[in-house]
C-alpha cells in the first residue's frame, strides 16, 4: 500500500480528523481523540507499509505529551505557532485521549475561530519511534508496529488520516459549542468528497467515482491518500536545481557516509563526488539527506534537523553504516598474526562443529584372474568447537550529536574495533598456551603437542639448524590414522614470542642467507610470525594451513564480522550501538605442528 504522499510528508506525525468536536468556551479546552490505533500507509527504503502505533500502556511513554505543546500544523520554528497546551493524555479502551487549552494571546483566537464553526476539523500527534517489530496481515502487506515510542506535541492540521480518531462529545461541561452536526446527510458528504477532490487536484471523475459507490468521507479521505501516492508514483521525478546538485536520496547518503568514513581514517581515498559533504558535521549532512528526500529543511534549526533525521531513521542509519566500515578497518589492523595459521569457515548456527579427520583408503589389492575384489576401509578422527556471541554495548550522546562531535564517534568506532580483534585474538593464541603451552585436549585424551603425536622436541633448543633439522624430520615423518601411510608435512611458519624475536631472525637469516649460491641443505624458507601475547622461549612450527591446516575459526554466515547495531536511545538521549560478534576457534590435527620448549639458558625460563 503506498505512503501518504503530499497529504502527511513527516512520517514522525499522525492526523486524525476532530469529527463531532466540542470547545469548551468558559476552560477554552478542547477532548480529543488523537488516535484510534489505526493503520496508516507510509513507505521506506524498502517500499510501502502500514505503520501501526501501538496503544499498549507498556509501548507508548506519555511522560513527555502532558504539558506538551499544542502547535499550529507542526510548525516548531515560531512562538506564534504555538496554540497552547496538552494539559492531560491517557490511554483508553485501545485510544489515545487528550484535553488541550487553547491560549488567550488575541492572534490565537482566529484558530479558535475556525475550531468552533467546523473548518479547522484535524489533530495531529507528533513523536519519536525508537523500536519496531515487523508482521504480515492477512492482505500479505508489510506492518510495521511502534513498540516504543514517544509523542511529544499534538498540532491541528487541515486534514485527518485516521478516520476512528475524533474529538469527544460526551462527558464534558455545560457551555460547549459544537462545530458539526453528529451526522452528515448524502448531500453533505458528496460535497465534501467534492471539496476533497478539488483541494488536492484529483478531478471531478474521482469525486464521481466515490459518490457513485457511496463512499463516506472517511473511506473517501483514505482513497485520497492511495490516489496521490499512486499519480506521484507514476508521475516523472523531475527536479530543477540552482548551483548545488541534490541527487537521488540513496547517492547522497552514499557520498556522506563516504565522507564520515573518511574524517574519520577509515577511508583512504575520497571519492570526488562525496568532497563536497567533507566538511559537513552530523547536522549539516542530515539536512542534506532530508533535503535529498523533498524535504523543507531550511527554516529548521540544528538540532530540530537531527531531531526529524533521527525519526526518519537517516542519521542512525548513517551512523551505523559509518562505523561499521570504521570497526571494520580497525578489527583488520588489530588481527593476530596467529589467526593465519587458522582455516577459515562459516557456520550456519550455534550448534556443535564436528570436523571429520578422513584417514588413507588401504592400497589397491592385486586381483587374480576370476578373483574378487575386496572392500577396502577407511579411518576417521573428529574434533568438535562451537561458535559463540560476544557483545558490549555503547552509547553515542544527544549533547556529543549536536555538538558534531566525529572525534568522539570514530574513536568510539576503532576502539570497538580494536577489542572485537582482540576477543578473537585471545580466543586463538588461548588455544596455543593452554596446558602450559601444550594447546588443548584433543579427541584422543591428549594435549595437542604430545610425544604420542610425535611433535614434540625431545631435546630443548633454541631456534637454529639442527632443532629446525628435527623439527622438520618430525613432521614430515607424520602418519595416516592407519599408523602407517605418510602425508609428508612440510613447516611453513616459525613462531615466537617478542623476547625471542631478535635470536630466531638472526636463526632463519643464517639458515637461510639471501645469496642463492649458500642455500641450506633444508631447501626450505620460514615466515617468521611474532605473538605479542606469547611468553618465554617456546617456539613452534606450522605447515601452510591451505595445504595441511590445524587450527580453524568459524563464523556465523549470516555475520563473517563484528557487526554493529543502532537504535535511538530510550534508556539515554542519544543514539545507542552494539557490537556483536559471533565466532569459534578450535583445533582439528596436531599433525601439522611441532614445538620445541627452547633453550631455558638463553631467556632464563619458559612460557
Amino acid at each position: 500500500m503506498p505512503d501518504d504522499g503530499p497529504l502527511i510528508p513527516d512520517t514522525g506525525r499522525r492526523s486524525a480528523d476532530l469529527g463531532s468536536a466540542t470547545y469548551n468556551e468558559r476552560s477554552r479546552t478542547l477532548r480529543v481523540v488523537w488516535s484510534s490505533g489505526a493503520g496508516v500507509p507510509r513507505r521506506d527504503a524498502r517500499g510501502p507499509f502500514i505503520e501501526v502505533l501501538s496503544l499498549d500502556p507498556a509501548h507508548v511513554d506519555l511522560s513527555g505529551l502532558s504539558g506538551a505543546p499544542l502547535l499550529d500544523g507542526h510548525n516548531t520554528t515560531s512562538t506564534r505557532a504555538t496554540l497552547g497546551i496538552v494539559t492531560e493524555a491517557w490511554v483508553e479502551d485501545g485510544r489515545g485521549h487528550a484535553v488541550l487549552r487553547f491560549s488567550a494571546a488575541p492572534d490565537v483566537e482566529p484558530i479558535v475561530d475556525r475550531v468552533r464553526d467546523g473548518t479547522v476539523r484535524s489533530v495531529s500527534v507528533g513523536y519519536v519511534v525508537s523500536a519496531w517489530s515487523e508482521s504480515t496481515d492477512a492482505q500479505g502487506r508489510r506492518v510495521k508496529t511502534a513498540t516504543r515510542w514517544r509523542p511529544h506535541e499534538i498540532s491541528l492540521v487541515s486534514i485527518g488520516a485516521d478516520p476512528g480518531a475524533t474529538v469527544r462529545s460526551q462527558d464534558m461541561p455545560d457551555g460547549t459549542t459544537t462545530t458539526e452536526p453528529e451526522t452528515q446527510n448524502r448531500a453533505e458528504v458528496n460535497q465534501s468528497i467534492r471539496s476533497l477532490a478539488t483541494r488536492h487536484n484529483l478531478g471531478t471523475a474521482w469525486a464521481d467515482a466515490q459518490i457513485d459507490a457511496g463512499a463516506e468521507i472517511e473511506a473517501a479521505r483514505a482513497a485520497a491518500l492511495a490516489e496521490l501516492d499512486r499519480r506521484a508514483d507514476a508521475a516523472p521525478r523531475i527536479r530543477a536545481h540552482v548551483g548545488e546538485s541534490h541527487d537521488a536520496p540513496d547517492a547522497t547518503f552514499t557520498r556522506c557516509a563516504d565522507a564520515l568514513t573518511h574524517r574519520m581514517g577509515a577511508l583512504a581515498e575520497l571519492p570526488e563526488p562525496a568532497r563536497q559533504y567533507r566538511g559537513l558535521g552530523f547536522a549539516g549532512m542530515a539536512r542534506v539527506m532530508l533535503a535529498a528526500r523533498g524535504e523543507r529543511v531550511v527554516p529548521m534549526s540544528d538540532e530540530a534537523v537531527l531531531t526529524r533525521a533521527m525519526t526518519t531513521g537517516d542519521l542512525p542509519q548513517l551512523l551505523t553504516g559509518t562505523g561499521n566500515r570504521a570497526l571494520l578497518a580497525s578489527y583488520e589492523s588489530a588481527r593476530s598474526p596467529v589467526l593465519d595459521l587458522f582455516r577459515r569457515t562459516e557456520g550456519r548456527d550455534f550448534r556443535t562443529l564436528h570436523r571429520l579427520r578422513l584417514g588413507e583408503l588401504s592400497l589397491l589389492d592385486e586381483v587374480p584372474q576370476s578373483g574378487e575384489v575386496k572392500h577396502g576401509g577407511i579411518g576417521e578422527s573428529a574434533e568438535s568447537f562451537a561458535i559463540k556471541s560476544y557483545a558490549k554495548l555503547f552509547a553515542l550522546t544527544r549533547q556529543a550529536i549536536v555538538n558534531d562531535d566525529l572525534n568522539a564517534f570514530g574513536q568510539m568506532m576503532q576502539m570497538q574495533g580494536r577489542q572485537a580483534a582482540e576477543t578473537l585474538n585471545n580466543a586463538a593464541v588461548g588455544l596455543l598456551t593452554q596446558g602450559g603451552g601444550l594447546g588443548p585436549i584433543m579427541s584422543d585424551g591428549q594435549r595437542m603437542f604430545h610425544a604420542t603425536h610425535g611433535n614434540v622436541a625431545t631435546t630443548p633448543a633454541a631456534p637454529g639448524e639442527s632443532a629446525f633439522a628435527a623439527g622438520l624430520a618430525a613432521m614430515r615423518g607424520q602418519r595416516g590414522l592407519d599408523g602407517v601411510s605418510p602425508i609428508n608435512v612440510v613447516p611453513r611458519h616459525l613462531v615466537v614470542s617478542p623476547e625471542f624475536e631478535v635470536d630466531a631472525s638472526h636463526a632463519l637469516a643464517e639458515i637461510f642467507p639471501v645469496s642463492g649460491e649458500n642455500v641450506n641443505s633444508l631447501g626450505r624458507t620460514l615466515t617468521l610470525m611474532v605473538e605479542p601475547r606469547l611468553s618465554g622461549e617456546r617456539w613452534y612450527l606450522f605447515a601452510d594451513p591451505a595445504s595441511f591446516a590445524n587450527f580453524e575459526v568459524a563464523f556465523l554466515s549470516s555475520a563473517p564480522a563484528p557487526q554493529m547495531e543502532s537504535r535511538q536511545g530510550w534508556d539515554t538521549l542519544g543514539v545507542e550501538f552494539r557490537t556483536v560478534f559471533d565466532f569459534g576457534v578450535g583445533a582439528i590435527d596436531y599433525r601439522g605442528a611441532y614445538t620445541n620448549e627452547g633453550d631455558t639458558g638463553i631467556l632464563g625460563g619458559g612460557l
